[in-house]
């Protein structure tokens, strides 16, 4: 029995071995994606729900993505001079 997916939810795509989250449901088709941004859709029947450890090792590297996606370096850049 597959366990209810709901959008939002932390699962395994077992086929691919990868941690994703549920972003929308399409039927019998979970639309799942990574935290770097690559989105597929997946039979519901081949994913299960993460364990709490996949769950957080998901969400530190989602936070990860978030960070360096907002990160801009302080100061202005280094004038180059030529001669």
């Amino acid at each position: 029995m597959t366990a209810e997916m709901k959008v939002g939810d932390v699962v395994v795509d077992v086929p691919r071995d990868r941690v994703v989250k549920v972003r929308g449901i399409d039927g019998d088709l979970l639309i799942v994606s990574r935290p770097q941004g690559l989105k597929w859709k997946q039979k519901r029947q081949a994913c299960r729900l993460a364990t709490l450890p996949e769950q957080r090792g998901y969400e530190i590297v989602e936070a990860a993505q978030r960070k360096a996606a907002s990160y801009t370096p302080s100061g202005s850049p280094r004038e180059v001079t030529t001669k």
